[in-house]
Parts: C-alpha cells; structure tokens; sequence
C-alpha cells in the first residue's frame, strides 16, 4: 500500500489491467429529515485515499414524494427481506426515511482501489450527518452506521461482495445455484456455479477464493480458464452463454460459470 500523506489513508491497491472494462459502485444512503451542516470533512476521520477519487463520486439527493415508486423499490420486496437480515430485524430507520442520496462511481480499468474507499468515506461522512442506513446495490447489502468499517481499514472481499447460496434446488440432479454479488465494483464478472447441498461449503470457498483474486485484478480468460481444485481435478470457468444466469439473478453484471472438465454443473450424481 502506498504511505499516507497530508492525512490521506492508505490507497488499497491491486493488479492494474487494461481489460477495456468499467468498475461501477452504486449505494443509496436513506436519511430522515435535513442533514447536519456542521460536520466538515476530514480526509483521515471518514478515509479518504485520494481527493481526485472522492471528488469523481456523483451524490445526488432524491426526495420521496418526486418519485415515490422508485424510492419505494429500494426498500421493499426482495431488498427488504435482505436488508432484515443485515439490519439484524430492525428496520425502523429504513422505514422512517424521507429521502435518500446515491452514490455513485464508473472507472474505466482503475489503476487502484480508491475510487471504493471513497464511497466509504462519503458514507463515514453522512451518517455523522445523521443518515440512518446505506445499501450497497451490487451486493444488495444494508449497512447501519456500525457496521462500516473503520477509516483506515484494509480491503476485505467479503465486505465487497456477497456469495449468495440459493436454498430451493432449482436445477437438475437437485442442484443448487451458488454465486457472487458484486464483482461489478471491480469490473469483473461474477461468478456462478451449480452444486449439491452437500458440496455447497467447498465450492462456495472456491468462488471466495476466485473473487478474492478477480477483486484484486485477475480477469480469468475465455473460451475457459482452468481452476485447479486437486491435484487430480480441474474445474473451469467458462461463458454464460446469453447472460442466462445473470438475468435470472438479476446480478446487473456478466458473469462466468464454474463447471467441471466436461462443462457440465457440479452436481454430482
């Protein structure tokens, strides 16, 4: 990581590559009423790693009542029950909320992380302003005020991205859908597999282990990249061919198929 200076923290820094690919970060910040004016922002108190990166962040306000569907559809239906889950039940500051601002960033193949480590200082900095709640929408993951990390934090991929189990075995042979939410903050497809329950745990540490590297710059090669799992087995990843998946999943991002030697799912039967 790159040394701190004029009270900037560290950049969080990866493998630059010239993919032609665009890393986009989305958060929509709910908030009740007026917002503080009288908290100033500090580079080193909210992490700030590079002002040219928090200058490039697009914040926008919307009000309820100028369009109340589409505010209403980020926290109702399917994002609702997620954002109980990660707000432990207790969703009366969602609820509560009057208006929202977005966050929002696109970084044609980013030299570095900087451009997300602003999103999270702009969110640092609005809820000591008093906002009440931030959904990471490529994720679909809620944050309280607690939750976010600290100002000078190390990256992390599993607080950048989601791997999402699907409980109902929706595929042949009884399979189980098995995939990231996310990766589209690096530029990077997400990734989908085809399991049993049983081998749901292992191939779900395989898919961390490939976002953690797909996050940090890898960007695996087409027809198919290779993934060694043992010494005797080989698992690819390959196309979705017509964006099948994704558009099932609704990821809002391309994605690659982990598959076995013969390009079939993991289930195994």
């Amino acid at each position: 990581m790159s040394a701190p200076s004029l009270g900037l923290v560290p950049i969080w820094n990866h493998d630059a590559v010239t993919v032609e690919r665009d890393a986009n970060v989305l958060f929509v910040c709910f908030v009740n009423g007026p917002l503080r004016d009288d908290v100033k922002l500090q580079v080193d108190r909210f992490g700030v790693s590079s002002v040219a990166s928090f200058r490039a962040v697009d914040v926008r306000e919307h009000a309820r009542e100028t369009n109340v569907e589409w505010f209403e559809n980020w926290r109702s239906g399917a994002l609702r029950a997620v954002a109980s889950d990660w707000l432990r039940g207790d969703l009366s500051a969602l609820d509560a909320a009057d208006r929202c601002f977005t966050f929002n960033v696109t970084v044609r193949d980013p030299a570095d992380l900087a451009y997300l480590q602003s999103i999270w200082a702009i969110c640092r900095w609005f809820f000591a302003r008093g906002a009440s709640v931030v959904l990471d929408v490529h994720t679909g993951r809620s944050f309280a005020p607690t939750d976010v990390p600290e100002p000078a934090a190390a990256f992390d991929v599993k607080r950048e991205v989601n791997v999402v189990y699907e409980t109902d075995a929706t595929e042949p042979h009884g399979g189980h859908v098995i995939h990231t939410r996310g990766m589209k903050k690096f530029g990077r497809p997400d990734v989908v597999a085809v399991c049993s329950s049983d081998d749901a745990p292992f191939v779900g540490e395989v898919i961390w282990q490939l976002a953690g590297a797909m996050s940090l710059g890898f960007l695996p090669g087409l027809p198919r990249h290779g993934v060694d799992v043992s010494k005797d087995e080989t698992w690819y990843l390959v196309a979705d061919e017509g964006d099948a998946f994704a558009n099932r999943l609704s990821l809002n991002n391309d994605a690659r198929l982990l598959v076995d030697a013969a390009g079939a799912s993991l289930t195994r039967t």
